[in-house]
């Protein structure tokens, strides 16, 4: 199988923000989306591929091009409590702890519900992060296997399946997660764990904490006659229970030029002339303006390490992964540095990736170091294929029927004492490139 999204190593990424441009993406309503006409290659049918994210999951079948649905990881029951991701993902919580072990099992029978089928037909393959607990993993394999009645389960990282889709055995992979960014690199197919980094700061919940101070300081209302003031406190009720924050984010914010930045910092000097419009939003009668530094310096918190240390944190992403190059073996510096794959909602902003590759330049420069001299991005034409980069690899991978069978955990297996194999265990994804591409990976 292969990928019907053309790759480019050098994206054009265009720096004209308009306030409609991500109106209609899946982070900033949240609806449930589908894909007309899906299409499996195996005449069997396909594994269940689930990505149970800190925000969102992604759910689909092995062989699709993009996940049947997207939706936030929560679930309320029938006594309208409701459960969020950090109860549903807890490992601590099991049948000791029943309100939230229940809450898991609905929600993940609920996935199967939304796709249409039953669980004791389907393989199943889930997404995990690199440093998701053992613990966790004997839970959900125990709702699968064990409740749901699923045939197998298979646990595969989130960091090795966005490689997949680029047909890449080299990658420097940065996971721009809700909570946490996880920046891994991954050499001849194989995760170098020793070398990993992981930033709180550097996150889509960061980048609303940004927000949040930027809003309170230049933010305004206008009333029905035209008026504008100061955000009320009533006014920012509305705004967190309508999780206003989180769409002005996603739909209308953007990463302007490092020469802009730096502008806007420099004492006493002229500000540059705004680059974007003003944004207007109407909601529960409550018309709130965005104002173009907003959506312009939002972004900040991801490169500015003065910022970054403001929010309890020392780096920002581009030192993390100056920090990351020099725990490298000496050959691999330059070359991860001319295969960073950046994935998760993050990467979608625009002028992302010019803005990464200026500072990492310019820090390069600064220490004379030749490691940033050719950085490049792996990137789809789509900009929104960012946003599931690792499902689509695993849907990948999960139409491989022969390797699913032999790798997954069976639910015989579980029920006699089994558990599910460390995604480190003697785990490459070359030869499923081979056998995917026939050709040998990049």
């Amino acid at each position: 199988m292969s990928s019907n999204l053309p790759s480019s190593r050098e994206p054009k990424e265009s720096r004209d923000p308009k306030p409609s441009r991500r109106s209609t993406s899946n982070l900033s309503n949240f609806s449930v989306t589908s894909t007309a006409g899906f299409s499996s290659i195996d005449n069997i049918k396909s594994p269940v591929v689930i990505e149970l994210g800190a925000r969102t999951t992604k759910i689909g079948l092995a062989g699709d091009s993009s996940p049947r649905s997207i939706f936030r990881t929560e679930f309320v029951d029938e006594n309208s409590v409701k459960f969020t991701s950090v109860q549903l993902l807890s490992p601590r919580s099991s049948r000791l702890d029943p309100n939230g072990y229940n809450a898991l099992v609905k929600f993940i029978k609920n996935i199967f519900d939304v796709l249409g089928t039953m669980p004791k037909d389907r393989r199943v393959i889930v997404l995990e992060n690199v440093l998701t607990e053992t613990s966790f993993r004997v839970k959900l394999s125990q709702i699968i296997l064990e409740v749901l009645q699923c045939p197998s389960i298979w646990f595969v990282t989130s960091h090795l399946c966005a490689t997949f889709p680029f047909n890449t055995a080299n990658a420097l992979v940065v996971d721009i997660g809700s909570a946490e960014t996880i920046i891994l690199p991954v050499s001849e197919g194989v995760t170098l764990l020793s070398c990993v980094h992981v930033s709180s700061s550097v996150s889509s919940l960061y980048l609303e904490v940004r927000c949040d101070q930027l809003m309170r300081a230049h933010g305004q209302r206008e009333s029905p006659e035209g008026v504008r003031s100061a955000l009320r406190d009533e006014d920012w009720r509305i705004i967190r229970e309508s999780n206003v924050l989180e769409t002005i984010v996603v739909s209308h914010c953007f990463c302007t030029t490092r020469e802009r930045a730096l502008a806007h910092k420099k004492p006493g000097a002229k500000k540059p002339e705004p680059e974007a419009e003003e944004v207007v939003l109407k909601f529960d009668g409550l018309t709130l303006i965005v104002p173009p530094y907003v959506r312009e310096m939002t972004c900040e918190i991801l490169f500015d390490q003065e910022l970054t240390m403001e929010m309890g944190d020392d780096c920002a992403l581009p030192n993390l992964l100056h920090d990351l190059s020099r725990k490298l073996p000496i050959d691999l510096k330059r070359q991860m540095f001319s295969n960073i794959l950046v994935t998760g909602g993050s990467a979608m902003f625009p002028g992302f990736n010019s803005r990464l590759k200026e500072e990492l330049q310019a820090m390069a420069d600064q220490q004379k170091l030749k490691t940033a001299d050719d950085v490049k991005f792996y990137q789809f034409d789509d900009i929104n294929s960012q946003l599931y980069l690792s499902w689509l690899g695993a849907s990948m991978i999960g139409s491989l029927q022969d390797v699913v069978q032999n790798r997954s955990l069976t639910r015989e297996s579980f029920l006699n004492g089994g558990r599910p194999q460390d995604w480190l265990d003697n785990f490459s994804t070359r030869p499923y490139q081979a056998e995917l591409f026939g050709e040998k990976s990049r």
